[in-house]
């Protein structure tokens, strides 16, 4: 078994009448990586369907629209719409 390390981007849309703080969103993106995938086996999940899924969870969360590009290496990676 071997590991990635993923470069993670999330972008977190809203509405005027609800600002996100950035030390928020920092917090819960972290938390969120740190509990479901650090150092976890994520069997054999593809980069694109593992941008998805972080990308569903988050915008459950978040209880608004995210888009995520997730990097498997330096010139590889994907962007969620």
């Amino acid at each position: 078994m071997h590991g990635h390390n993923y470069q993670l981007l999330v972008k977190v849309y809203g509405r005027s009448e609800k600002w996100f703080d950035f030390a928020e969103i920092k917090r819960t993106v972290d938390d969120f990586v740190d509990e479901k995938y650090d150092h976890r086996d994520i069997g054999n999940m593809t980069c694109e369907k593992l941008a998805k899924q972080i990308q569903s969870e988050l915008a459950g969360r978040f209880k608004t629209r995210v888009e995520v590009e997730l990097w498997e290496t330096g010139k590889f990676g994907v962007q969620t719409a």
